[in-house]
This record gives structure tokens, sequence and C-alpha cells, in this order.
């Protein structure tokens, strides 16, 4: 599979999940939910082959203590839709902040693999 056509699975996975608005690039105007995927590396596999590696940006809102709660919802979704469309393994998990023209917001990357 093309690098772009995984990471292409990975949105129309993400976009199966309630509350998960998922988009090609980072969207100008951001609110809980919203996500997109950016790719990190490559690797040589067997033969011709190469698995990616790819981070999830998912906008939680919210406080901190919300943003855990609601990475609690959504975690198991995620890594369930990515398992049952065969978009990627969810490996690790980080905080992070995303800066809006309204300040930061919490938010979270998923380390994925990708073959």
């Amino acid at each position: 599979m093309s690098f772009t056509d995984a990471r292409q699975r990975m949105i129309d996975a993400l976009n199966q999940i309630e509350g998960i608005n998922a988009f090609d690039d980072q969207p100008r105007a951001m609110r809980a939910g919203s996500a997109w995927v950016l790719f990190d590396l490559g690797e040589r596999g067997p033969g011709a082959a190469w698995s990616g590696e790819w981070r999830v940006v998912i906008v939680l809102g919210g406080d901190h203590g919300a943003a855990v709660d609601r990475l609690d919802e959504l975690l198991p979704k995620i890594t369930a839709e990515f398992r049952r469309t065969g978009a990627g393994y969810a490996h690790r998990v980080q905080p992070a902040t995303v800066r809006t023209d309204r300040g930061d917001m919490p938010a979270v990357e998923l380390y994925v693999r990708s073959e």
C-alpha cells in the first residue's frame, strides 16, 4: 500500500468515530474532535515493501481533566476502528498542546504503524 493510501485509510477510519472530524491537513479552525494525520517516517520492510510511522493528532479540548476523560473514551474506539479497517496499529500515545487563535487546546498524538 502506498503512503498516500495508508494515510487516507487512517483518515477514513477516524471519520467513522462519533466526535472525531479528521482532515487531510491541520484545519485552520479547530475544535474538540478535530484530527489530522502526519507522516513521520518510512522504514524498509522485506522485499520492496515499506512500512510507515504516523502521528495522529486529535484535539481533545477542555481542561486537562476533561481531556484525559475524553482520551479514555476515544482511545478504545480508535484502536478498534484501526484494527477493523487495517488502517494501522497505535503503539504509543502522548499528550500534546495545539496552539489556536483562541489559546492553547489540549490534544493527543497517537503514534501509529502502517504497512
